[in-house]
């Protein structure tokens, strides 16, 4: 008594039936809704060098600079602790072991207020750029 397996169908499984596409939905009205789907960025236009030499001013560098910015600010600032740690072993033992321990201390602080006020640097260019895109769509003449 072997058991048999079925014969195998050439035929498949029927294919469940397909539910219409969902209508796209038009943008919301309102300002972000419906701006954000039609306007290009003002930012994006042009890259770093041709928002850099924008005699016009029509291109804002900053966004564009400040990441840049901030590693500099976090290097100078691993460098400067880095530095007060050779000098403070070179003048005693104890300064260098105070640099050593409370150093980092000084070099974070003042990288949280490079950071504040690059954010505020940051904010007021896109609040500007916002205003000026927005100013672009409604045919406001900003020179």
């Amino acid at each position: 008594m072997a058991h048999q397996q079925p014969p195998i169908s050439s035929q498949q499984p029927p294919l469940p039936p397909q539910q219409p596409p969902a209508p796209q939905q038009a943008p919301q009205p309102g300002v972000a809704g419906q701006f954000a789907a039609q306007a290009p960025s003002i930012n994006d236009a042009k890259g770093f060098l041709g928002a850099l030499f924008d005699m016009k001013f029509e291109n804002f560098v900053t966004t564009k600079f400040v990441r840049f910015l901030y590693w500099i600010a976090v290097i100078l600032s691993v460098l400067t602790w880095i530095s007060a740690i050779v000098i403070g072993f070179s003048m005693h033992v104890v300064l260098g072991i105070v640099a050593l321990f409370f150093g980092w201390i000084f070099a974070f602080v003042s990288l949280i207020f490079y950071r504040m006020g690059l954010e505020v640097i940051y904010s007021v260019v896109s609040i500007a750029s916002v205003l000026k895109r927005y100013a672009h769509r409604d045919g406001v003449k900003t020179d």
